[in-house]
């Protein structure tokens, strides 16, 4: 059986599954995405921000009650694509 296919919004649900942060660097260069734009169109919901900024590990341009509120409690933030597919491969 093949496994799903890699998508935002399946790296979204795992990210929150687990309370794990990535980097827009990390998922766009994963996706092949441009990390500038991937959101577009996304909203500013707890989901989604879980993808942060490499310099702070927050997400960009959200007000904080629009962040999940377990952001911060898991201090390790994924910064790049090769540590998100290896962590993608043991978190399902």
């Amino acid at each position: 059986m093949d496994a799903a296919p890699l998508t935002l919004v399946a790296i979204l649900e795992r990210l929150d599954r687990h309370k794990q942060r990535a980097t827009y660097s990390a998922v766009g260069g994963l996706l092949g995405l441009n990390p500038y734009n991937m959101f577009v169109g996304y909203p500013f919901i707890p989901r989604n921000s879980w993808v942060v900024a490499k310099e702070n590990g927050i997400p960009t341009k959200y007000d904080v009650a629009q962040m999940h509120p377990d952001l911060f409690s898991n201090p390790h933030v994924i910064e790049t694509a090769t540590e998100l597919q290896d962590w993608l491969a043991n978190h399902s």
